[in-house]
């Protein structure tokens, strides 16, 4: 994994790139859209007339241009991040955590973020078990301020 922000501006070099894959998936329950990791789905920030309902749009996406949310085919290639919460639970999250060699930590969430350090992209599926063979999922944004974490460290550096 390679820490947020420090990914390589050229991974996103095709004008074809302009989304990625985050853990909302209506694969898991019932065409109701969830996160991966289990949350409650309470913060949304779809684009205007999403989601929309076709059978074939099961997987979320998130626009590098606007960070708004689209649905999508889960067979599409995007690149994606993974999310794991930091090793050292507590009842205040410090501000700093161990995350392991190649995450970058917030401590608003208490989580660990990264991306492979390949810069694979994969269909939805396939990022999700990338993810969980890394002990993550894939990332699900609950706040506007885990949106803006996100944006800032991850989205900036492939612009």
């Amino acid at each position: 994994m390679l820490p947020l922000g420090k990914k390589p501006k050229n991974i996103l070099h095709e004008s074809t790139m302009s989304d990625l894959w985050i853990g909302a998936t209506k694969l898991l329950s019932n065409g109701n859209w969830n996160w991966t990791d289990g949350a409650d789905f309470n913060y949304k920030d779809w684009k205007l007339k999403e989601p929309q309902n076709a059978t074939d749009l099961n997987c979320a996406s998130m626009s590098l241009d606007d960070d708004y949310w689209a649905s999508k085919n889960c067979n599409e290639l995007k690149p994606y991040v993974c999310q794991i919460l930091a090793s050292t639970p507590a009842p205040t999250y410090p501000p700093i955590a161990n995350c392991s060699h190649g995450w970058s930590y917030f401590a608003p969430t208490h989580s660990c973020y990264g991306v492979n350090e390949n810069g694979y992209i994969a269909n939805w599926t396939a990022a999700e078990t990338y993810c969980q063979n890394n002990d993550a999922h894939l990332s699900s944004i609950h706040s506007y301020y885990e949106l803006q974490y996100l944006t800032s460290y991850y989205f900036v550096a492939w612009s």
